[in-house]
This record gives C-alpha cells, structure tokens and sequence, in this order.
C-alpha cells in the first residue's frame, strides 16, 4: 500500500487559497468581535436595567452555543427569514465576529472595574489636571479613563 503525493501537489494551490481565506475571515472576525466585546462590556456596566439584561443574555447564548449551530443558523436560516440569499464570506465573518464578541467581554469588564478600585487617586488628578487645560470632556475621558482602562486590559 503506498500513499499518492500527487493528490496533494494537485490541490495544495487550492488549499493555500482556502488557508489565505481562512486567515481574511480570521483577522476581520478577531477585529469585529474585539469591537463587540467593548460594547457588551460597556453594557455590561450600563446602569440602564435593559442595556444590562440584553448585554447578559448576549453572553449566556453565544458562549452556550456551539460555534457550527451559529454558523448554521447565520448561513441557513437568516435568508429564509429575509428572504434573501447571503454571501458565505458574509455569513462567515458575521457568525465568527458574533462568537467572539461574547469572549473578550469579560476581559473588559474585568479591566473598567480595576480602574475604580486601584485607579482612583490618579484618575482624579489626572481629570483635574485636564480640566485645568481646559480640555473638552470627550477628550478629559479618553485621556484619562481609556488610557487607564487600555493599560490595565493589554497588560
């Protein structure tokens, strides 16, 4: 019995296509999903009870879901509801990004909680020392609460 390296020479340029495809829907989903995590996180924090009951639900469903049943339901079932036929590069992204966006919430939410309790004397001069070079508001909290929070949540 001797194994045929010709079936794999004749589909390795098809495979290379397949691998490249496969790190494009990687690299989008990881961003995407990465967007929707902060969000969920944000939510998460919300003080409003809806923000915060759809923001856990999110999570309980996605990450008690199997990845394929998602997939599934994103590629086969949406088009029956909209009635309107989804492009698989689509469908891919969405279902992955959609996935992991119930994953890094935890991170953030874990990070945005550490700035009150370890953070709280130096966000406070550093918000007065902002507000006495007369920055806006946006931008005292991007200088202030989202460096802390970035720091803390990529250690």
């Amino acid at each position: 019995m001797s194994f045929d390296f010709s079936l794999i020479w004749n589909s390795l340029p098809l495979l290379l296509a397949g691998a490249g495809v496969t790190i494009e829907i990687t690299a989008i989903a990881v961003g995407l999903g990465f967007i929707l995590g902060l969000i969920t996180s944000v939510c998460r924090l919300s003080s409003v009870k809806i923000l915060r009951g759809i923001a856990i639900c999110y999570v309980n469903i996605i990450r008690g879901t199997p990845m394929l049943v998602q997939i599934f339901l994103i590629y086969f079932a949406l088009p029956m509801v909209i009635g309107e036929r989804i492009n698989p590069f689509v469908a891919a992204v969405a279902a992955c990004s959609i996935n992991s966006g119930a994953y890094p919430k935890f991170s953030a939410l874990a990070s945005s909680l550490s700035i009150k309790a370890k953070w709280k004397p130096a966000v406070h001069w550093d918000y007065r020392g902002c507000r006495r070079c007369a920055m806006l508001f946006c931008r005292r909290r991007l200088n202030t609460l989202f460096r802390r929070w970035a720091m803390n949540l990529f250690p």
